[in-house]
C-alpha cells in the first residue's frame, strides 16, 4: 500500500534513492520504484567512515583537523584524548564526536 503511495508521489518527477552503502533492500526498492540508486559500491565501503576518510586524507596530504581514529575501547579513548589535549594545550574549545558504529571513529 505504501509503495503505491510513493509511486504516485514520485510519478513524473525526477526521483532517486541515496544510500551510503546500499543494501539488498535498497536495491530491491529501487527496482520496485523504477528509480536510480546513488551510493557507494561495496568495494568503497573502506572509505565510508570518518576514520578511514581521515586516514586517506592524511595519506594524500590534505589538511584535516586534529583527530583520533580507530579507538577500540574506553581506556584507550581516555588515554588518547588526554594525550591529544596535552599536545595541543593552545586550543581552548574542543568538540568530541563519538561514532557509535562497530569499530567507529572518534575525532574532534
Amino acid at each position: 500500500m505504501k509503495i503505491k503511495r510513493i509511486k504516485k508521489l514520485i510519478k513524473n518527477k525526477e526521483s532517486y534513492l541515496v544510500s551510503g552503502v546500499p543494501s539488498i533492500s535498497d536495491i530491491k526498492l529501487c527496482e520496485v520504484l523504477n528509480v536510480p540508486l546513488f551510493g557507494m559500491v561495496n568495494e568503497n565501503k573502506l572509505f565510508s567512515g570518518a576514520s578511514s576518510a581521515i586516514q586517506l586524507f592524511n595519506q594524500i596530504d590534505l589538511p584535516v583537523p586534529l583527530s583520533l581514529s580507530n579507538i577500540c575501547d574506553f581506556k584507550e579513548m581516555i588515554h588518547e584524548w588526554g594525550d591529544l589535549v596535552a599536545r595541543n594545550i593552545e586550543i581552548n574549545v574542543w568538540l568530541f564526536k563519538i561514532d557509535h558504529e562497530f569499530q567507529g571513529a572518534l575525532f574532534y
